[in-house]
C-alpha cells in the first residue's frame, strides 16, 4: 500500500476535477481585505461572508487601523445600514484580527514581489486570539498569506485514517507535517489540497457512513476497503 507521499500525485490528479476548487492567490500589496473575508467565511455561510466583506468595504471598515479601534456598536450600526446584522462576537473577532494585523502590517504588506516569510510565532499569536484556534490560524496562514502549512480538520483526519495513511496516535502536528511533506511544502498545492480534501470529507467521507463508491479517492483505498474509525 503506498504511503501518503507516494499516493500524493494520484490524490492531486483525482481531486483536481471533482472539487473545482482553486488555490488562493496570496495578495501581498493589501492582504487585509482577504484576511477579513476569509475570517468572515469561517463564521458563517459564504454568501453572507461576501456581503459582510462588501459592506465593510463600503463603510470604510476594510482599513485595519480604523477597524481595530472602532467602537463595535458603531460597526454594527454601519453594517445594519447595509441590511446586515452579524453577531457582535463576529465583529469583535474581526477587530482582534485587525489589531493583530496592525502589529505586523509593515511586514505583511512589504515586498509585494517576494514570497512572504510567515514565522511560526505569527501562527501562535493568531491561534491565541479568542475565536481562532490552531486550525483556523493555520488556515489563515496558508490560504491568505501563502505560508507552507496545513490546517487539519476532522474531515481530513477521517480521510487519512480510513486510507491507512495515519493511525489513531497521530496528533495535529504529525498529520499537518505529513501533508506538507507530501505536497513538497508548495503553498499553492497545499491550498488546493486543503480545499479539496475538506470538500471530499464533507461530501463523501462522512463520520458515520462514508460514500466510498462515489468518492474521487476510491482508487487509493486500502485493498480491503476503508479502515474503521475508532469511534465508528
Amino acid at each position: 500500500m503506498p504511503t501518503l507521499t507516494e499516493a500524493y500525485p494520484t490524490i492531486a490528479r483525482a481531486l483536481a476535477a471533482p472539487t473545482g476548487r482553486r488555490a488562493a492567490s496570496f495578495p501581498r500589496s493589501d492582504p487585509f481585505p482577504a484576511l477579513i473575508g476569509f475570517a468572515a467565511s469561517r463564521t458563517g455561510d459564504s454568501k453572507t461572508a461576501l456581503r459582510l466583506q462588501s459592506a465593510l468595504d463600503d463603510a470604510g471598515l476594510s482599513d485595519s487601523t480604523f477597524l481595530a479601534t472602532a467602537d463595535p456598536a458603531e460597526v454594527v450600526d454601519l453594517l445594519r445600514e447595509a441590511r446586515l446584522d452579524p453577531p457582535i462576537k463576529t465583529i469583535r473577532l474581526l477587530q482582534r484580527l485587525a489589531s493583530w494585523y496592525e502589529g505586523h502590517r509593515e511586514s505583511l504588506e512589504g515586498g509585494a514581489d517576494e514570497p512572504l516569510e510567515f514565522p511560526s510565532a505569527w501562527r501562535d499569536e493568531l491561534a491565541a486570539i479568542n475565536g481562532i484556534g490552531r486550525a483556523t490560524a493555520d488556515a489563515i496562514a496558508l490560504h491568505v498569506f501563502g505560508a507552507a502549512t496545513y490546517p487539519v480538520d476532522r474531515p481530513v483526519y477521517r480521510i487519512l485514517f480510513r486510507h491507512g495513511w495515519i493511525d489513531a496516535t497521530a496528533d495535529y502536528d504529525d498529520v499537518s507535517q505529513r501533508l506538507i511533506d507530501a505536497a513538497d511544502a508548495n503553498p499553492s498545492a497545499l491550498s488546493a489540497l486543503s480545499n479539496a480534501l475538506t470538500d471530499v470529507g464533507k461530501r463523501f467521507c462522512k463520520p458515520a457512513s462514508p460514500a466510498c463508491e462515489k468518492c474521487p479517492l476510491r482508487t487509493v483505498l486500502p485493498p480491503d476497503g476503508p479502515l474503521a474509525l475508532h469511534d465508528e
